[in-house]
């Protein structure tokens, strides 16, 4: 099964989005009233390392910045909501809408910098070994070494720890 054979109806997600925030305890804990005044955006499909439909990712956005997330399964259920930061308008630590789009340029271009050369594959929005790990997903194949993995977050990128001996962030 490919993200293609998944249909999506958008507006039933975003209703189901729309629901669980409107649903105990959301709708009472003051650390999501952000979300309740959110725009809920448009879901992202999320694969699996090997490349088998996962979940969707939702952006719940305030203007240009998603102070939030939900994930909801291939069967339409939401199954987590979140908020980026520790409290509610804790909006250094809130993430460009335009991340949900699309990897950010300037890390694009850092990882080219650190590999120069090497193609790099197409980005996917996957996790690392836990699905709360997610971000875009790339590869950079070596001539006769194992391909590496890295991961884009909203807070950076890295090379996958099991790609090579040792973790780095950047």
């Amino acid at each position: 099964m490919s993200l293609g054979d998944i249909r999506i109806n958008r507006q039933a997600v975003r209703n189901a989005v729309r629901s669980a925030i409107g649903q105990s305890p959301y709708n009472e804990d003051i650390q999501f009233v952000v979300l309740r005044e959110a725009k809920i955006g448009d879901p992202i499909p999320v694969v699996t390392p090997q490349g088998k439909p996962a979940f969707w990712l939702i952006p719940l956005l305030a203007g240009d910045w998603a102070c939030g997330f939900a994930t909801v399964g291939l069967g339409g259920n939401v199954t987590r909501l979140g908020i980026f930061g520790g409290a509610p308008n804790d909006r250094p630590a809130w993430v460009k809408a335009d991340f949900f789009i699309r990897p950010p340029g300037d890390i694009l271009a850092e990882i080219e910098a650190h590999y120069p050369g090497r193609e790099l594959s197409l980005p996917v929005f996957s996790y690392d070994s836990n699905p709360a790990r997610w971000g875009w997903m790339m590869s950079i194949t070596q001539p006769d070494v194992h391909p590496v993995v890295i991961f884009i977050t909203p807070g950076g990128w890295y090379v996958q720890p099991t790609a090579i001996p040792g973790n780095f962030e950047r």
